[in-house]
Formats: C-alpha cells, sequence, structure tokens
C-alpha cells in the first residue's frame, strides 16, 4: 500500500515510522495552499505540485494531522477515487473566522471582531473599545499552537500583541493562505478538549483532556493534557454543543478535536472543532492507547469501513507533557530533559528537535521540543509527575 501524508517529514516521522513496520510506504509531502476563489483549480493544482516531486504515482490512502492540509487532503482523496469528506466543511473547522460564523456556534462562543492584517494599531484599538469589553484574547484565523495567541488587559498591551499577531498572521498567509485577525472577549475558566469521531452522523467523543496549567495569559501555551475515557453522563455539557454544532457543518466519516472552556459558572464555550486527530497524530495515538488500547492509526485506514468499533474498555489515566523553552535560543542539554522524564517513568519520549538547533519560545513557538507520555493509574499520580516537570527547564543558549 502506497499512502501519501501531508506534512513536513520530521512532523510524520512516528506515522512514517508505524507504517514501515506494516510494510506500507509513506511519501511524505507538503501541498501548497488553497484559495476559496479558486475552487475550481484546487485539483490541477494540487495534481502538479504532486507530479513536480512524485510523478505518475497514485496513492491507495491519504491523510493530515495538520489543520492547514485538511483541504488538500479531501481533494487528493477524490482525485485518486477515495471516500472523501465535504471540502467545504473542512475549510469551515480549519479557520476560526469561518467557524465562528456558523449559526450553531451562536451560544457557545464569546463576542468577537475580525480585523485585516494592514489595520493600524489606533483604528484597531477604537474597534475594540466600541465593541467588546476587556480583556481579551487576539489570536490569528487560521493559527495552530497557540502561536500569536495573546491576552490584552489594557491599551499598553494592545499595541505590542497586535505586532506579534500580526507577524503570526503573515506567516500563516504564507503556508495557509488568507489569514485575518481575531480579537474576541476573554473567557475565564478551566479549559479542556475532547478527540472522538463522528460515524454516519453519530458523535461518538472518546476521550476528555483537561489542560495543565491553567491557562489565563497572556500567553497559552498549555504545556500538559490529563487524559481519561470520555464519560457522555458526565461529559453532556460538551455534548450539546458537539451535537449541535458537528450536525450545522456536516462533518461525517471523520475523527475530531474540540477545544472547550467552561466558566466558574459552568457555561461551556467552544474554542475551535478540528477536523483531526489530535497533537499531530501522535496525542492522539499514544493517550488513546493508553486510556482505550485504541490504535488511531489504524482507525484512520477503517473509517469508511461498516466493521469498526469504537466500544473500547477504559483502561489507564493518561498525562502528556509538551516541553518548550522560556526564551528562544540555540537548544543546548535537551539528554537531562530525556532522562528526567524516563527517572519519572515515561512510556514514550519523542524528541522533536535537537542539541545545536535554534527553537522558539511562545508566544511565537509553532512547535514543541519534546513530548513525553506517562501511563497512570489516578490523576493524582499524573498531577505529581505534572508537578514535577514543571520544575524541569530545557536549557537554551543565545
Amino acid at each position: 500500500m502506497k499512502i501519501l501524508a501531508l506534512g513536513r517529514e520530521c512532523d510524520l516521522h512516528d506515522y512514517v515510522t508505524y507504517c514501515q513496520g506494516l510494510g506500507r510506504d509513506v511519501v511524505c509531502f507538503s501541498p501548497p495552499a488553497l484559495l476559496q476563489d479558486e475552487k475550481a483549480q484546487w485539483a490541477s493544482q494540487l495534481t502538479a505540485a504532486l507530479d513536480a516531486v512524485a510523478p505518475g504515482h497514485t496513492f491507495a490512502h491519504v491523510v493530515s494531522f495538520n489543520d492547514g492540509f485538511q483541504v488538500q487532503a479531501d481533494v487528493f482523496k477524490q482525485i485518486f477515487g477515495l471516500a472523501a469528506r465535504n471540502t467545504d466543511t473542512l475549510f469551515t473547522l480549519t479557520d476560526k473566522a469561518a467557524f465562528k460564523a456558523v449559526p450553531a456556534t451562536a451560544d457557545f462562543i464569546s463576542r468577537y471582531l475580525r480585523l485585516p492584517q494592514q489595520i493600524d494599531a489606533a483604528q484597531a484599538w477604537q474597534q475594540v473599545e466600541q465593541a467588546l469589553t476587556l480583556p481579551v484574547v487576539l489570536k490569528p484565523s487560521n493559527g495552530f499552537y497557540s502561536a500569536g495567541v495573546i491576552r490584552v488587559d489594557d491599551r499598553a498591551a494592545f499595541n505590542k500583541a497586535l505586532t506579534l499577531t500580526k507577524r503570526v498572521c503573515a506567516l500563516m498567509t504564507q503556508q495557509r493562505g488568507d489569514s485575518e485577525i481575531l480579537v474576541e472577549e476573554y473567557i475565564d475558566g478551566e479549559e479542556f478538549s475532547v478527540d472522538g469521531y463522528v460515524l454516519d452522523g453519530q458523535v461518538k467523543p472518546l476521550l476528555l483532556h483537561h489542560k495543565y496549567p491553567r491557562l489565563e495569559g497572556p500567553t497559552f501555551h498549555e504545556n500538559a493534557q490529563i487524559s481519561r475515557p470520555f464519560d457522555e453522563r458526565l461529559g453532556e455539557p460538551f455534548m450539546l454543543a458537539l451535537r449541535q454544532i458537528i450536525a450545522a457543518v456536516g462533518l461525517d466519516q471523520s475523527p475530531f478535536h474540540a477545544e472547550f472552556r467552561i466558566t466558574p459558572e459552568q457555561r461551556v464555550y467552544v474554542l475551535e472543532l478540528a477536523p483531526r486527530i489530535s497533537g499531530g497524530g501522535i496525542s492522539s495515538r499514544y493517550l488513546m492507547d493508553i486510556c482505550l488500547g485504541l490504535d488511531v492509526y489504524d482507525v484512520d485506514f477503517k473509517l469508511a469501513s461498516p466493521s469498526l468499533q469504537l466500544a473500547l474498555p477504559h483502561r489507564r489515566i493518561g498525562l502528556e507533557y509538551d516541553f518548550s523553552v522560556k526564551k528562544s535560543g540555540v537548544l543546548k542539554s535537551i539528554e537531562k530533559t530525556v532522562a528526567q522524564c524516563r527517572e519519572m517513568g515515561a512510556s514514550t519520549i519523542i524528541q522533536h528537535r535537537h542539541n545545536g538547533e535554534f527553537v522558539m519560545a511562545p508566544p511565537v513557538a509553532m512547535e514543541t521540543v519534546l513530548t513525553a507520555f506517562f501511563s497512570c493509574a489516578s490523576k493524582e499520580q499524573a498531577l505529581q509527575i505534572f508537578d514535577y516537570l514543571e520544575t524541569c527547564e530545557v536549557e537554551t543558549q543565545a
């Protein structure tokens, strides 16, 4: 079987190794951005781009774990005669501005503004003052990994935040197509996410993740998540939003990753709903295995199969810890952090970057340095490991 995996080879190493173990060949390819007003040319644009690197190839399967390549993945599926999702649905779910414009989201989002990248700070601030209540959060409409997401409490912080968010928007425009600045009222509360699948119109949530530490700003890069099998009875507040929005956008035969905030008054807000598994595939792979014994890479091959079953036994609690750096610079002594993770009993350690490489710190960082997964008997054990890892600093030098 020959598989087309959309993304950088360095980001797909885990998936490629998995497929090679099953005798499957993988071609990694980063496709060009697609513009909505050029929809009639999408197939020809992607075919020409792929032919430049893999001429004459056909593929039995296409996959991407990247928000920016979901539409391209399913256009390729159409080209190769494979079952595909609706590309308008995928565009809506991978652009936060388009997502917020869906009427079914109205009860689950905070008030917001859409601003063009070219707007100056004075004009932007005037619109914010007139339409929103502080604090607010600035973010790119099609960003990821919390890059360019910044809380602002006053005018003094606004100009700097706007400059940083614009910088990420410009990068997203190059990589993913048009990008706007979103300014939305800050929601005070705990942050959660839900991973699952939509099969034959039925929403099937599988994992609930609680993000740590509490994300209050000014940046919103979570270090960790503690994961457990989803309880539909206790998770009904999430289910209400998921069912309503997924039915409205028409997502089906697809994974989903939804992010939420719950206020102290127990009101549920939806931050995003992506048509993919989480964490570049890696998070879902290892946390689903720890908590449910589910092989998500295998599920991806079977999404169109009527034999796919997701009735799974609940197992353990999972902890994922993503290490970033506090200061941008050249990475050093990463082996020290790896040793600390092993000392705490990590079941899987994935090193994304290496000593001598220049790495960026949040809020402009777009990838983690090191990811460690832990299989825990209880949430209390997971929190103990988390507290220790919070004291471990990844070192950089200028």
